[in-house]
């Protein structure tokens, strides 16, 4: 491999395990805003669908700026492409790990997916917004 190829595998890599550390910090502090007063989620659809994204919104913003960093800090012609390696860790460690004390219902496994994926797609769509961005700027 090029060493600029292996300079952005790190970079993209490093990217992930920031937002490792810094989204625990993130999610304590919305925990806290929204544990005041008292939100319930009832239904299939809330507590399947709805629940799942909001316990990973701390994640997809976080994933967002991931996605923004990588695209700054690459050098490649298509930055955006290397937001994929942070996008598919965050897929794949948002759905591992669950542990289930029942079978899990389809309903169940959706909202699992739905929340490994959302912060997968806003890390590419922090990507995107970047480069739009810069290439706006960039044309000025």
């Amino acid at each position: 491999m090029e060493k600029t190829q292996l300079r952005n595998i790190a970079v993209s890599a490093g990217a992930y395990y920031f937002s490792v550390w810094v989204t625990p910090l993130l999610a304590w502090g919305f925990w806290t805003l929204l544990s005041q007063p008292a939100h319930p989620y009832r239904g299939d659809f809330a507590e399947k669908i709805v629940m799942p994204l909001v316990v990973h919104l701390p994640a997809a913003l976080v994933a967002v700026g991931v996605g923004a960093l990588v695209v700054w800090l690459v050098e490649s012609q298509t930055p955006v492409r290397w937001a994929a390696l942070p996008a598919a860790l965050f897929a794949y460690f948002g759905y591992t790990g669950h542990h289930w004390a029942i079978q899990p219902s389809p309903m169940d496994r959706i909202g699992q997916m739905l929340g490994a994926l959302f912060p997968a797609l806003t890390c590419i769509g922090g990507a995107f917004l970047t480069m739009r961005k810069s290439s706006e700027s960039g044309s000025h």
